[in-house]
Formats: structure tokens, C-alpha cells, sequence
């Protein structure tokens, strides 16, 4: 069976995975040639229509739900907090990841739909499954409901999965494009090795343990949950020390009109200085170089002692994989600490899922 019909179910619908983050969801999918393809959109929210329009008059990126009205976009001036422990049950996951699949061009398109959940919610402190929050999530995906204002097509979501963050990205590492496992899965499994994730997202870190063993004639790959865990630290913490180093700079600099505790910098020029450091903002470059730096030493160091102190001896694994959007963010500053880590990117959980879900058929 080829990789494009493993994507679809009987013929029609198709495999669509949405890693829900705290900072953006990043979405996989599978093209008409069975190519994976990967996107991302921020997760920003606003309640109500943000005004935002075409030329023509069409609101752009307007979803409603219950009668209620959401805008999605990078340009909403007042985004809706969404870091906390409901957010994969909420509302607002729901109609972000609508938006997400509308980017997508996937509207109308029957949906085998596939979400993760951070490892923390998807695992009880045991070990075992913490079913009734798993079930909740799927729930609120499988219910629907979410209109896109001004198209025709609509989301066709057929069924809904839910995988945890981390061991999906797992997979991405132990598995080629098309479902089988890779040459450095097969070789971790002839050493018997453990390979640990580091998946840095928005608003968490989780660390995931992956060990393989003999049993008996056989070899076996599990998790360590003694040596897992989830640390409150990611990208978020090192915007919002971003912005309060921004805000000082432009304030000294003496911006007309930017005073005071109330200004506010927009969520898409954060975004850019924390990813290329130079931005364009009141008329003028600047340069938060510095700023940026120091928001990103401060937090990816919180993100090594954690790894310490959880796994002890991060150097006996088979390997280290680094993922999530701190992977790029932080990869500066942990480089340093962790020399013998891989850094993939933040498509990682998604991808992975995806092609565990090919695997899978």
C-alpha cells in the first residue's frame, strides 16, 4: 500500500494532524502525491470580529461558534490568555485548530483528524492514561460546530485522535516518510539504548524517556516515566522577558506616545524579534540583538537544570533529540550545555503523528 493511500480512509478522507500549542499549532498533512506537508499558524484569538478586512469587504479569519464570534490572526490587537491547564478542552483550541485546517486548504475535504496533548495531561504521575481528560479532548475536537464566516466549504471532521506531545516526536526521529522505522531506530534497538526528547513548546518543556530491553528472545521499547516529566518553561516565558527588555529600550529611547506600563508592542513584532532580533517598529529599526539573547539565556538555562535533575546523566543516552519551537529559539544556548543533542524543529510532534498514523494504515 502506497504512503497516499495509507492517508486517506477507504479512498476519502484524509489524515490531518494538529499539534495545539500554547504559541502556534503546527499542522501536518499528506498532499494528493502522499508528500507530508507541514504549516504553521500562531495562536493568536481574539473574541469577537477584530475589523479585519479585505478590500473587497470580506472579514478575513472569522469563525463563529455557539453565536459567538472569533478572530484568528497575527495581527488581533487584543489576543484571549489561553495558557492554562483547559486549554486543550476549550473553545478556543477548537476554532484555532478550524483555522488551521482552513491555511491548510482543507475545507470540505473529509478529516481523519489527529491532536496531541502535552505528556503532563496524557499520563497520569504512574504511568497509566489519564482517560477522562484524553476522552474530553477528543471530545471537544469530534464536537464540531466551528462555521467559517464567508466560505462555502466547511470543516468535515469524520473522527478524532489524540496522541501525547513528545512520544509523537519520538516517532518523527524513529520513522522515514513513509512509515517504517529508521536506521537509527533499528541501531538504538540493536544497543539496546534510550533516547531522550526534549520538547520545548510554548508554555512547557516536556522530557520524555524512551528505553528499550530484552525480554526473554525479545526486544522491547517503552517509557520511563521516572525519567520524564514536564517542566513551566518554554517560548512564552522568554516573549514576555523579550518584551519588558523591548519596552525599555524603545522607552529610553524616547518613542513619542510609547510610555507608561500600558504600551503595548504587537504580538508579530515580539514574534520577529524573537526570532531574527531585528525588527521594524514606531518608524525605525532597532536592533534587540541583546535583548533577545539574555530573554533566551535565561530560560533555556531553566530548561537545563531541569534536564539534569530529571534525567541525571544525560549523556549515557543513545541519543538526544530536541524539538518544539524552543529547538530554535534556544538552540544557541543549549548547544552549549547539551553537546551531544539533535535538534530537529517544531514540525516534529505533528510529523511524527503522522507517520505513526501511516504506520498504523
Amino acid at each position: 500500500m502506497t504512503a497516499a493511500a495509507k492517508g486517506t480512509i477507504s479512498g476519502k478522507a484524509r489524515m490531518f494532524v494538529d499539534d495545539n500549542g500554547y504559541a502556534d499549532h503546527k499542522s501536518a498533512w499528506l498532499d494528493e502525491k502522499g508528500n507530508i506537508k507541514t504549516m504553521k499558524v500562531p495562536a493568536l484569538i481574539q473574541s469577537g470580529s477584530a475589523g479585519l478586512a479585505s478590500a473587497g469587504g470580506e472579514r478575513i479569519s472569522v469563525y463563529t461558534l455557539k453565536g459567538q464570534d472569533y478572530t484568528c490572526n497575527s495581527a488581533v490587537a487584543e489576543p484571549m490568555n489561553i495558557r492554562n491547564a483547559d486549554y486543550p478542552k476549550s473553545a478556543a483550541n477548537r476554532v484555532l485548530f478550524t483555522h488551521a485546517l482552513t491555511k491548510a486548504g482543507l475545507l470540505g475535504t473529509a478529516i481523519k483528524a489527529a491532536v496531541t496533548l502535552p505528556f503532563r495531561d496524557y499520563y497520569k504521575p504512574d504511568g497509566s492514561l489519564n482517560d477522562g481528560f484524553i476522552e474530553q479532548t477528543r471530545q471537544n475536537f469530534a464536537a464540531g460546530g466551528v462555521a467559517v464566516v464567508g466560505c462555502e466549504a466547511q470543516p468535515n471532521i469524520k473522527e478524532v485522535q489524540v496522541k501525547p506531545e513528545g512520544m509523537c516526536a519520538f516517532y518523527d526521529w524513529a520513522m522515514n516518510d513513509k512509515g517504517a522505522m529508521s536506521e537509527s531506530y533499528d541501531e538504538m534497538m540493536e544497543y539496546l539504548g534510550s533516547v531522550l526528547v526534549v520538547d520545548i513548546g510554548g508554555s512547557t518543556t516536556d522530557l520524555v524517556t524512551v528505553k528499550s530491553w530484552e525480554e526473554g528472545t525479545d526486544k522491547k521499547v517503552g517509557l520511563d516515566h521516572s525519567m520524564s516529566g514536564t517542566e513551566k518553561a518554554g517560548v512564552m516565558d522568554a516573549k514576555v522577558v523579550l518584551e519588558d527588555l523591548m519596552k525599555k529600550k524603545i522607552q529610553a529611547d524616547g518613542v513619542p506616545g510609547f510610555t507608561g506600563h500600558g504600551a503595548k508592542i504587537p504580538a508579530n513584532v515580539i514574534e520577529r524579534a524573537l526570532l531574527k532580533g531585528e525588527v521594524s517598529f514606531a518608524g525605525k529599526k532597532w536592533d534587540f540583538s541583546q535583548e533577545r539573547a539574555l530573554a533566551c539565556r535565561g530560560v533555556a538555562e531553566r530548561i537545563n537544570n531541569y534536564i539534569f535533575s530529571t534525567v541525571k546523566m544525560p549523556q549515557s543516552y543513545y541519543a538526544i533529540v530536541v524539538v518544539g519551537g524552543g529547538a530554535i529559539v534556544f538552540k544557541e544556548h543549549l548547544q552549549r550545555l547539551l553537546p551531544n543533542a539533535v535538534f530537529s524543529d517544531e514540525f516534529a510532534n505533528a510529523r511524527g503523528l503522522l507517520k505513526y498514523l501511516i504506520a498504523q494504515g
